[in-house]
């Protein structure tokens, strides 16, 4: 599995980008579900399935007293990818600078980043952008003007 730790690096895949976007802490059997289908996606399009999650859990930044306690170390959650067949990660860090970053601007770079954006694959729960305020519908518009569509399981 290639692990990549910046938004830019994604233009190195081939192939149409498929992402599936989440926490995946535990990558449990609902994250599962998730990864399959953006496998299927990626090899119906000649594509690369992408699992895009944070070194971290935002919360442990943004709300410490609040965060989740992590159900498994990032070296535990990538080996449980790799044994389900993810060829690529984007392990982003989860930083200050990340966390200030417009719901538009997340998406615009992960778009011009990528040879060409397919689709994003996500849970009814997904939250982007500064404050969380990316939510499903905003990623719709988006998905229309970048041309990728939008793949919600829930």
């Amino acid at each position: 599995m290639k692990i990549l730790d910046s938004i830019e690096e994604l233009s190195a895949l081939s192939g149409p980008i498929v992402l599936v976007a989440g926490t995946f802490d535990g990558v449990h059997l609902g994250h599962q579900a998730l990864i399959r289908r953006a496998l299927i996606e990626a090899s119906a399009c000649g594509g690369t399935a992408v699992v895009m999650t944070f070194d971290r859990h935002p919360a442990s930044l943004l709300r410490p007293g609040v965060a989740p306690k992590l159900l498994t170390r990032n070296n535990a959650k990538i080996t449980m990818l790799g044994s389900i067949g993810v060829p690529a990660l984007l392990m982003l860090e989860f930083t200050w600078e990340l966390a200030a970053i417009s719901a538009r601007e997340f998406i615009s770079r992960i778009a011009s980043s990528c040879n060409h954006l397919h689709s994003v694959c996500l849970g009814i729960e997904w939250s982007f952008g500064k404050g969380g305020e990316g939510n499903v519908s905003l990623l719709r518009e988006l998905a229309g003007e970048k041309g990728f569509s939008v793949i919600q399981i829930p």
